[in-house]
């Protein structure tokens, strides 16, 4: 049976279910866990950057980032981590993820001049089951995970100047006027489930400290929302045309839906452990 996507992005739905169920199974064996490991680390946004580079760049220059003219650019995302151990081989852990793409750039075309710059964050909430396999002071972890993003709106930002054409003013066929721009468009964000295979390799430089990597592997439902919001400013130099067309403002749907599996994500982080030194440690 064919499960359709709109029914499948029902899971985001219930994602506070599963954290509630993850608390409460984490209540009814609390006396059993005695082991904790908390970690902070960076890594990249790949699962869903693909798909956010995919609908939340416009075809118009004036959005489009020109790459051989970056400036500046963002898209690290930072991690948080717990962990509670069964014991030595099973574990459960919640990964929240915050990313923070930002794009800028100097323009400086002979019919475009200024300064352009977009943003948008992006948040996650991984649950996961893990097994883990000791050997010395290297820990193996593998598991799955499931994948909950939360992605707010894309803003985008030109303010500078264009060379403009207006045809047939004063009976003209052609003419040509420097004019101030200040364009703002906004670009609804939605959401994306996945489930994730899981790897991390850890090494504890001490009993409760150490480094480690992780990748993650999946398959992503995305769905973003579909309206589109362009508002933009002009202001013309030397023309007597100050209340010629000074503002443009846009609302259009634009849809996206996308199922597929995602390039791997990879991260680096520190890590504490609390309570009870697991076996292998010692």
């Amino acid at each position: 049976m064919t499960i359709q996507f709109e029914s499948f992005l029902k899971i985001y739905t219930v994602k506070n279910y599963l954290l509630v169920l993850f608390v409460l199974c984490c209540y009814s064996v609390n006396a059993q866990i005695r082991r904790f490991e908390f970690s902070g680390g960076i890594g990249n946004n790949n699962q869903i950057q693909k798909e956010l580079d995919s609908y939340f760049y416009l075809s118009n220059p004036l959005y489009l980032l020109d790459e051989t003219q970056s400036a500046e650019s963002n898209n690290l995302k930072y991690n948080l981590i717990a962990k509670l151990f069964f014991n030595d081989h099973v574990s459960m852990r919640v990964k929240y993820g915050h990313s923070k793409t930002h794009n800028e750039y100097d323009v400086n075309l002979f019919d475009l001049k200024g300064n352009f710059w977009n943003k948008q964050t992006v948040t996650n909430i991984n649950p996961a089951l893990c097994f883990n396999k000791h050997i010395g002071k290297l820990t193996i972890t593998t598991g799955f995970e499931f994948a909950f993003y939360k992605v707010q709106n894309f803003v985008s930002y030109f303010e500078g100047t264009e060379v403009v054409n207006i045809q047939g003013l004063s009976g003209n066929d052609n003419n040509f006027f420097t004019r101030s721009v200040i364009s703002e468009t906004t670009i609804e964000g939605g959401s994306a489930t996945g489930i994730n295979g899981l790897l991390e390799l850890q090494y504890q430089f001490s009993k409760r400290m150490g480094i480690g990597a992780a990748m993650s592997y999946g398959y992503l439902w995305t769905k973003f929302s579909d309206q589109i919001i362009v508002d933009e400013k002009y202001v013309y130099y030397n023309t007597g045309l100050y209340n010629f067309n000074p503002k443009y403002y846009q609302e259009q749907d634009k849809s996206y839906k996308s199922k597929s599996f995602s390039p791997p994500e990879f991260s680096v982080f520190l890590f504490l452990r609390l309570g009870k030194v697991l076996e292998a440690s010692k």
